[in-house]
């Protein structure tokens, strides 16, 4: 990937958004908030590498956003959800809260193809039990 990955945020609560995207941004990610309600299906998703997601508390259209991410070819990560979802089908990656931001940065370089070959701090194992579920 020759350019600077790009995240979607879609989190219920507001500071949890601006969070994300703080974080996100100081880690050299360039993000693109979506909040619930507004999503109109016009943004491309084409040009999205990782999509980040709080549904908690979200509302019908939003839960039907969710729905027609989970069914595109873009990488999930559910935050505050139970990785009991993929018993149900959904095919995501799964952090608890509250985040840990320095592994989601993890987890999204490895997604998008930008981690480094340097070793982490943290164990591998912990990225790794993460991204499975």
């Amino acid at each position: 990937m020759d350019r600077t990955p790009k995240i979607l945020v879609f989190a219920n609560e507001p500071m949890l958004t601006v969070d994300i995207m703080s974080e996100l941004e100081a880690r050299a990610f360039e993000v693109e908030p979506m909040r619930p309600g507004k999503h109109d299906g016009s943004r491309p998703l084409n040009r999205i590498d990782v999509a980040v997601l709080d549904t908690n508390g979200a509302d019908e259209p939003s839960l039907n956003f969710v729905s027609d991410l989970l069914h595109s070819d873009i990488p999930l990560v559910m935050i505050g959800a139970s990785d009991d979802m993929s018993q149900l089908g959904v095919n995501a990656h799964y952090l608890p809260k509250p985040v840990d931001y320095n592994l989601l940065s993890d987890l999204l370089a490895t997604l998008t193809g930008q981690a480094n070959s340097t070793p982490d701090r943290r164990s591998d194992d912990r990225l790794e039990t993460v991204m499975t579920g």
